[in-house]
């Protein structure tokens, strides 16, 4: 525990536990998963969905160019 504690960002042994306790509570209780994940899983998540959504956008204007020339032949 002493060793993970200021990877943790905790000054004490009892906040330490209490973040764990906490963390193992939203586990348990199945809220919201963003609260417990790491920021930066959660910004990589965040980044990749971004990704995929702009990549779909540009597909899908491309494609309805590409129908819309068909229809003007």
């Amino acid at each position: 525990m002493d060793r993970t504690l200021e990877t943790a960002g905790c000054k004490s042994r009892s906040e330490f536990l209490e973040k764990a306790a906490l963390f193992y509570a939203g586990c348990v209780s199945g809220q919201d998963a963003c609260e417990f994940l790491p920021a930066a899983l959660t910004d990589a998540l965040r980044s990749t969905v971004h990704d995929s959504e702009n990549r779909t956008c540009r597909l899908l204007f491309k494609l309805a160019v590409e129908l819309d020339n068909e229809f003007l032949l």
